[in-house]
């Protein structure tokens, strides 16, 4: 089964939405007039591949030696944060998935300073 298939599967599950929870690696459904939207790391997401896609490079980063910045265990309760939303039909302002996935400091830096020079 895909990540992308589970995500979808974990959806479905919950129809009201909420928080579901792929190994320790938390995210929130919800369901807004028209669409599911997803919340990972304070970014929205409007299509489960683009979902699938911030959670496998986070669970990468962390398999790189990164630490984990999500709550260690169910119990725990992270406090309120803003959120930012990537992209949807609903006004929402753009992000590209670049901007959203959270590498630990210095992990992506020659990746990303090739894109970024002329």
């Amino acid at each position: 089964m895909t990540l992308e298939s589970t995500i979808i599967d974990l959806t479905s599950k919950t129809p009201s939405g909420g928080t579901c929870w792929i190994g320790e690696v938390p995210f929130t459904v919800s369901y807004c007039s028209d669409c599911w939207e997803w919340e990972f790391q304070g970014v929205y997401y409007f299509d489960p591949l683009d979902l699938s896609e911030a959670i496998e490079a986070f669970l990468a980063g962390l398999r790189a030696g990164g630490r984990m910045a999500v709550p260690s265990s169910r119990e725990d309760k992270a406090g309120p944060r803003p959120s930012k939303r990537k992209t949807g039909h609903h006004g929402a302002q753009k992000r590209s998935l670049r901007s959203s996935v959270r590498f630990p400091a210095g992990r992506m830096g020659s990746v990303w300073k090739g894109a970024l020079r002329p």
